[in-house]
């Protein structure tokens, strides 16, 4: 029902990323944008311990989307265009 859709995902953490998740089960077309140093969910584990990659719930949760890189200080404009270019944004 979302296919056409373009969701701009600025967020970092479970909520949003799964928030995310659930638009783009729906056909949303997401964006995830993240900094150089990348989503912190990308090295989240329960246990606490360290991951050599992704882990396994940002895998899950970032399955259907496409990610770019921005750093806010230097693509304020290209971040700026995504916004322009978005249905939504989470």
């Amino acid at each position: 029902p979302l296919s056409g859709y373009t969701v701009l995902d600025l967020s970092s953490g479970i909520a949003g990323a799964y928030c995310t998740k659930l638009l783009a089960d729906g056909g949303a077309d997401i964006i995830k944008v993240e900094s150089p140093e990348g989503d912190p969910l990308r090295s989240w584990s329960a246990s606490g311990s360290e991951l050599t990659g992704d882990g396994v719930l940002f895998s899950f949760l970032a399955g259907s989307k496409h990610s770019v890189v921005a750093d806010p200080s230097l693509d304020a404009d290209f971040v700026g265009r995504l916004l322009a270019a978005a249905d939504a944004v989470v």
